[in-house]
């Protein structure tokens, strides 16, 4: 189970995302479910998916398993102040990925992208990890990925299969590293149940050594393709296990698929860790290298003491002849231009009263008036359905008159607005349903997504004015499960 992440939503001053504009086919998705559009990749068809009742870009012909579907985009934008990481893999990379995004938490955003196995997540990437859920793209600075348990099956014992795999495993790392990022290639964990189950075959192909067959041939055909780094998950568990095993401390009990022996794809919270470690150092290990080809700590040190050593000074230059776009001075203030708590003050209206700050505000210079703070533009104040229970798309289930009312007056004072939605600074659990009980994540972006175009495109009952918002930035951080 993936730990709860913060949802954070950012817009700039381009309005909403856009999509991916090199994938060739649109994919409408039903308003009320939420996310933006997804644009379906060659060979894909915009139909009903597995996980939902909304729209995704699915192979052609009769029926929707999990694989014939691209999934939706990675949840979070890239993030501007630490590395962006992406681990690709099945369910094995989904035990550990809550983990490793902990571990790596001080240095990378991570994200996670669960496939089945390269020839199914080439197609998808650019909408299912190369761009976010909202259909904005997102680059990464390193990628780590495998292919994954899922691919012994079919069995694969001729070497024109294994040869063909191989092939399809080329042109996704091929796929990667057009992305621009750095990747780690990790083994496949053992599966030794295929080591009593199988028929012996001796011989190169033999099916009780499928694993181990791939894994030598994944890591000659990735290091081929140009990839370095090398992430043996395989011997991280055979270091503990042993080379043959059956039972293992760290081994989930898969018996009831195996009565012969416990361990089979998964693990205990020991196992997961160890996993979660080698990956988080693999990853690491290429970010260290990369900051250090490019002379840059990516961890900056601790600040030395008064007096002592303060590193080795480097020339910078700078060009003032440069022809660009100017920097933009942006001075603004929080609240306003009312000054609440000052008198003329009115406990009932808050937000609408206090005395006129706007003159003082102009003469400092500023520019600008965040939102954050208002009383009356908190996400569960424009939209009071904290169980997000109710029709997202319909405009009964929304109260904008306070918040149309705070803006406007921002506006006819002369300020441009800075719009921040989140919830309100003393609103319990951010707004939403106590720990423990379910909540629509979907609706709850709709939500957002709503908000920002009943002030952009006079979506939901229009405003009496649409806003040039200066940006975004929506912050929702769910309560702990």
């Amino acid at each position: 189970m993936r730990a709860a992440l913060p949802l954070v939503l950012c817009w700039g001053s381009w309005g909403r995302a856009s999509g991916n504009a090199a994938a060739p086919t649109p994919c409408p998705v039903n308003r009320s479910l939420g996310f933006a559009p997804m644009a379906c990749p060659a060979g894909r068809v915009c139909r009903t998916g597995p996980w939902s009742k909304d729209n995704f870009c699915c192979l052609p012909g009769p029926g929707t398993s999990g694989g014939s579907c691209c999934k939706r985009g990675v949840p979070l934008p890239p993030s501007r102040t630490k590395k962006n990481c992406l681990l690709i893999g099945d369910s094995v990379t989904n035990g550990m990925s809550s983990r490793v995004i902990s571990l790596l938490k001080d240095v990378c955003q991570t994200q996670v992208y669960i496939g089945l196995f390269a020839s199914e997540e080439q197609p998808c990437f650019n909408v299912s990890a190369g761009a976010t859920a909202l259909g904005a793209p997102i680059t990464y600075d390193v990628i780590h990925y495998n292919e994954g348990l899922h691919s012994i099956y079919p069995r694969v014992n001729t070497s024109s299969e294994l040869a063909l795999w191989a092939a399809n495993l080329g042109k996704f790392t091929d796929l990667l590293k057009s992305t621009g990022a750095q990747l780690v290639y990790a083994t496949m964990t053992p599966y030794m149940p295929e080591k009593y189950t199988n028929p012996s075959r001796p011989g190169p192909l033999n099916p009780q050594n499928d694993v181990e067959t791939k894994n030598a041939l994944a890591v000659k055909t990735v290091r081929a393709h140009g990839v370095t780094a090398i992430n043996d998950l395989y011997s991280v568990v055979t270091d503990v296990c042993g080379k043959v095993y059956r039972n293992c401390s760290i081994c989930d009990d898969e018996s009831s698929h195996h009565p012969r022996g416990q361990c089979g794809d998964h693990y205990v919270d020991a196992g997961w860790e160890l996993l979660a470690n080698s990956t988080a150092q693999s990853i690491r290990a290429l970010l260290r290298s990369a900051a250090e080809s490019a002379d840059v700590d990516p961890a900056p040190a601790a600040a030395p003491a008064l007096g002592g050593d303060v590193g080795t000074r480097k020339p910078v230059s700078l060009d003032y002849s440069a022809a660009g776009t100017p920097l933009r001075l942006v001075y603004g203030t929080d609240r306003g231009p009312q000054c609440q708590g000052v008198p003329p003050f009115s406990a009932a209206h808050p937000q609408d009263s206090g005395a006129d700050t706007s003159e003082a505000l102009h003469s400092m210079g500023a520019s600008v008036v965040r939102t954050h703070g208002s009383g009356a533009l908190d996400w569960e104040k424009l939209f009071p359905h904290p169980n997000l229970d109710v029709r997202t798309d319909d405009p009964a289930n929304y109260d904008f008159a306070a918040g149309d009312a705070w803006l406007q007056r921002v506006v006819s004072k002369g300020f441009e607005p800075y719009l921040r939605l989140g919830a309100g600074q003393f609103t319990r659990g951010a707004g939403l349903p106590p720990p423990g009980q379910p909540y629509n994540v979907t609706a709850l972006v709709d939500v957002m997504l709503h908000i920002v175009m009943h002030y952009e495109e006079g979506a939901l009952s229009a405003p009496s004015l649409l806003l040039p918002l200066h940006a975004l930035c929506a912050v929702l951080t769910p309560p702990r499960a």
